[in-house]
């Protein structure tokens, strides 16, 4: 089997028998790591999570780093073009995108099937039709959405700006929206970005911890900006937590102030279709 290693997007892209030595490299760094903050032991006293803190200080960045950097392939809708067309001209302002990395290392490390979230802007036109764009809660926004850079992310980095173009390098996407369409929906969005300003460059909460108030997860950033929807917050791994998965099943529930919008899914490079609530369902259950 030919090895073969490239960059792509600032990734690394390795194929073949190169991918499974990086593979089990990363595995065995993971594990000590895990080791180390299974060494602290939990006696229930408050705030004792805290003290993970400094494990996840030291370590947390060195592996999430490693992790963030190694993709097996490019996501398969990266090559289909129509596909990620039906989500361009499905989104609307603070839409949030639930994606499926099956291409990246950390896919390996999340809970669930999906495995991250990220929001977007908008851009200028539909920021003015909403009757946003001027509005001076949206200051910090502007030349950003001019230049390109349209999409919160949160990843071992912390929260910046991307490219929505950088969001198709993945597998499959969620499109989930805030349904609420009364007289304070203006003021309602207007916080939102508010709040996104004020988080911006905020570092990422390798602990994964949503009562880490100053650092940050993908899925936890989502719940603090989006303050008024109730998200379902588990406990796991001693600690209270919000997976993206969970996210979606919120938004699939009825009665909720948040619903699905779109779902496309690629299943290899040449095949991919929009899939309805039915598919979506079955793939949130195809959890190994």
């Amino acid at each position: 089997m030919r090895r073969r290693r490239t960059r792509a997007g600032g990734r690394l892209v390795c194929e073949g028998l190169g991918a499974t030595r990086v593979f089990g490299a990363a595995l065995i760094v993971a594990a000590l790591t895990g080791c180390v903050a299974r060494g602290a032991t939990m006696t229930g006293q408050p705030g004792e999570r805290e003290h993970l803190h400094p494990i996840t200080d030291i370590f947390g960045p060195l592996v999430g780093t490693i992790c963030a950097q190694v993709e097996w392939r490019r996501g398969f809708l990266s090559e289909q073009p129509g596909l990620t067309e039906i989500v361009h001209r499905s989104l609307r302002p603070l839409d949030i995108m639930v994606v499926k990395n099956g291409h990246r290392l950390t896919d390996d490390f999340i809970p669930g099937f999906f495995t991250h979230s990220l929001i977007w802007l908008g851009s200028e036109q539909r920021l003015r039709d909403a009757g946003l764009w001027d509005d001076p809660r949206l200051a910090a926004f502007r030349e950003p959405i001019r230049s390109g850079r349209s999409v919160v992310e949160v990843d071992h980095a912390g929260v910046h700006l991307v490219a929505l173009e950088e969001v198709w390098n993945t597998d499959r996407i969620v499109v989930l929206r805030i349904v609420a369409n009364d007289e304070a929906q203006h003021e309602r969005m207007a916080g939102i970005y508010q709040r996104v300003a004020a988080r911006l460059g905020e570092p990422y909460d390798f602990s994964f911890d949503v009562d880490t108030p100053s650092r940050t997860t993908c899925t936890e950033f989502a719940a603090r900006v989006f303050a008024d929807v109730s998200w379902p917050i588990r406990d796991a791994f001693d600690r209270r937590v919000l997976v993206p998965d969970d996210m979606i099943r919120a938004a699939a529930a009825p009665g909720r102030p948040i619903a699905v919008v779109t779902y496309v899914k690629a299943t290899d490079p040449a095949t991919g279709y929009e899939a309805n609530m039915v598919e979506l369902s079955d793939d949130l259950a195809n959890v190994d």
